[in-house]
């Protein structure tokens, strides 16, 4: 053998031994959704016996990355958990209770809906969301933090994959399991190497040229791209058996329990239902995807606004405002399946003419409704 081959592959072998080490005691091959994820779980959110999770307190401008869709957003918290740093909640006469759309992901706070509703308004809003929210820790929050003093005006706002079945405490104690939280502790350092992902890739390769089947069927959330560039899923919103077994009277149930507990406190419940970006895009989602899936969403929604009436509750469905404004603005971000700023601002403009009648009626009663 030559010399300077025997030479070669010397400094080969070195190279990739020096190659494994460094990528085996770094983060250099993790992959960005792992860091996204990890960030999010073990960084930003925490475990709470009652409520699954919950953001933690005391955060200030906590970047969060979500590197698939290329958005990011910057929050702060309060000694609570939520959006509301610098704020008094006894202040508060509006309170809002929802999932990540109403938190505001990937949005600054004074671009929400709950800040720009608290703007037209001119009056003190208090924002109960958390990401990843379901119907049952709504009422669940509600009951920590609403009192017989204050608010005045409870916003229930029902995104559609609360038509879920609801869980119940137990579920609820490991529910922050269930987001895959110690799977994201910490990178496997056997992964972490050179070696292993240079196998991964081989293995991974279409070495005949055609496409490989994984055997996997497709899951619930398969998506699809419009021309203009717009990420849809198949099923984002409702689960698909949400009204077989009525699976649905638990959900109901909750619901209706948590008007009654709002009116039992002395406040005005208000109930908007905030549409999905397959809902709001029903012409493009129906060209994408074959079937009546969206049905679940209108049918839930239909039935929660009779619920809302029968407990004496004004009920607000949006997905009319969103699919007439979508037309003309785009409401929600591209890849990522909440609203963008624009969504919130035709949110807030809805909602705000909805909530002020009800603000008149209070101070009407001699309520004092300003900024302390």
């Amino acid at each position: 053998m030559p010399k300077s081959l025997i030479l070669f592959l010397v400094f080969l072998t070195i190279s990739i031994l020096a190659i494994e080490v460094i990528t085996a005691a770094t983060d250099l091959l993790v992959p960005a959704e792992f860091r996204d994820r990890q960030r999010l779980l073990h960084g930003f959110l925490q475990p709470d016996p009652k409520l699954g999770f919950i953001a933690k307190p005391n955060q200030r401008d906590y970047l969060i990355t979500w590197s698939e869709t290329g958005v990011e957003g910057r929050y702060s918290t309060d000694e609570f958990g939520f959006r509301n740093y610098g704020r008094n909640y006894s202040s508060g006469k509006i309170f809002f209770v929802g999932d990540s759309f109403t938190w505001g992901v990937w949005l600054p706070r004074e671009a929400t809906f709950p800040d720009l509703v608290e703007n037209a308004l001119n009056v003190p809003v208090i924002n109960l969301a958390q990401q990843g929210y379901y119907i049952e820790q709504y009422e669940l929050v509600l009951k920590r933090f609403l009192n017989d003093s204050w608010p005045r005006i409870v916003a229930l706002c029902i995104f559609a994959n609360d038509l879920a079945p609801a869980m119940g405490s137990d579920d609820l104690a490991h529910f922050y399991e269930r987001f895959g939280w110690d799977k994201y502790e910490t990178y496997p350092p056997s992964e972490k190497r050179f070696l292993y992902r240079v196998g991964r890739t081989l293995a991974a390769w279409d070495w005949l040229g055609e496409e490989t089947s994984t055997g996997v069927s497709p899951g619930p959330f398969d998506l699809a791209t419009a021309g203009s560039g717009m990420r849809f899923y198949r099923r984002m919103g409702a689960i698909p058996d949400y009204f077989t077994n009525r699976r649905n009277d638990n959900t109901e149930a909750i619901f209706r329990r948590t008007l009654q507990f709002i009116h039992s406190q002395g406040a005005t419940p208000l109930v908007f239902l905030l549409p999905s970006k397959e809902s709001a895009y029903q012409d493009t989602y129906l060209r994408l995807f074959s079937g009546s899936y969206l049905s679940i969403e209108e049918e839930g929604y239909r039935r929660l606004c009779e619920i809302a009436q029968s407990e004496n509750t004004s009920c607000t469905d949006l997905t009319a405002t969103f699919r007439a404004n979508s037309r003309q603005s785009q409401t929600f971000f591209t890849l990522d399946p909440h609203w963008n700023a624009r969504g919130h601002q035709v949110a807030a403009e809805q909602m705000s003419k909805v909530i002020e009648p009800f603000l008149n009626d209070h101070r009407l009663k001699g309520d004092g409704l300003g900024y302390d």
